[in-house]
Formats: C-alpha cells, sequence, structure tokens
C-alpha cells in the first residue's frame, strides 16, 4: 500500500509534475549522455536512477531489515559514494 501511495502522491503533486517538465525542458534528464554506456537508454537510466535516490526515504524500513540506519550520517556519507561506485559501472569505455 505505501507504494501505491507514493505514486499517487507523485502523480498528483504539481510540485513534482513541475519539476518533471522542468528538467525535461531544459534536457537535463533526456539529453543524449555521451559519458552513458551506448546499450542504456538516458531516459529509463535516468529515471531508475531516480529510484535510486529515493529509495532510502520511501523504504527506510527495507534498509533498516538489511541492517542500516537510513537516519544517520554515516548512511548518506556511504549510500552517496556507494551510488557513485554504482554509477561509474554505467559509464561508456
Amino acid at each position: 500500500m505505501v507504494i501505491k501511495s507514493c505514486w499517487y502522491d507523485a502523480r498528483s503533486s504539481p510540485e513534482v509534475n513541475a519539476f518533471v517538465r522542468r528538467a525535461a525542458s531544459q534536457r537535463a534528464v533526456l539529453a543524449p549522455a555521451p559519458e552513458l554506456a551506448a546499450n542504456l537508454d538516458a531516459a529509463y537510466t535516468g529515471l531508475a536512477l531516480f529510484g535510486l535516490a529515493a529509495a532510502p526515504v520511501v523504504f527506510p524500513q527495507i534498509a533498516r531489515a538489511l541492517g542500516l540506519d537510513p537516519d544517520s550520517e554515516e548512511f548518506a556519507t556511504r549510500y552517496a559514494e556507494e551510488t557513485t561506485r554504482l554509477v561509474e559501472h554505467l559509464k561508456d569505455d
């Protein structure tokens, strides 16, 4: 039910809609990324990365079940580092 609630809130939020429209109009999300691996679509990859960024906020219970504390400074630092390493694998070599 949490997922359905979050999806409904995001779809109905004028702020979220405005942000996405602004980002798309600036091509920040949809612009071809020359450093992105050729077999990845920039729009789908961008959407997945939004999900990656939102996961600890939307699903803190999963982080806690994995023994992590999504509210701690250490988590924020380590999650950012791990996310950076993950994104590095998306680059075209």
